[in-house]
């Protein structure tokens, strides 16, 4: 008797990437405020804001089709702070001065975020890094809720300081 082989080819996996928004965030460019499917459509060369105040070279984009969980974030005002986010993206947290004494003491550029937490992680009464070309303050969670997503989301990579700001909040570059 002779065994039969078959070969069937399995359907490709494809990992959604860790750190992703869905269309709708704004991303502060040397041109101005767009969109961040925009800016990852545009490519390189491209100057975008990150978290120390400076423009990093956006080195690297991605779109991608993703089916699942979604970390929406609202924090400050709810208009401008809210950003949507794949569960593993990194988003940078406040971290008062310790040493400076009692009360917010904002942190200067050049120290930078303290910490960075995944997205699904983030809890309410903890505060976001927010950083606009005037300098940086810390907005605090109104909300932190999981949403099911269906839809494009796009990534940056921007250099030297591997952070980027959609909708002046501070996080991590996408890959």
């Amino acid at each position: 008797m002779r065994a039969s082989r078959t070969s069937r080819l399995a359907p490709p996996v494809i990992e959604p990437a860790p750190h992703a928004l869905v269309s709708g965030g704004f991303v502060r460019t040397e041109t101005g405020i767009r969109p961040i499917d925009q800016v990852a459509r545009i490519g390189a060369p491209v100057s975008v804001l990150q978290h120390d105040g400076t423009f990093g070279v956006l080195a690297r984009t991605f779109e991608q089709h993703y089916s699942g969980p979604m970390v929406r974030l609202v924090a400050c005002d709810g208009a401008v702070h809210t950003i949507e986010v794949t569960p593993g993206t990194l988003v940078h947290l406040w971290v008062d001065d310790e040493a400076a004494g009692p009360g917010p003491h904002y942190q200067n550029w050049t120290r930078g975020p303290g910490r960075t937490k995944p997205a699904r992680e983030v809890r309410r009464g903890e505060y976001l890094y927010a950083a606009s070309k005037y300098g940086a303050s810390r907005c605090e969670v109104w909300r932190a809720e999981e949403l099911s997503y269906d839809g494009a989301v796009f990534g940056l990579d921007v250099e030297p300081a591997h952070t980027f700001t959609v909708n002046e909040i501070a996080i991590g570059n996408s890959r």
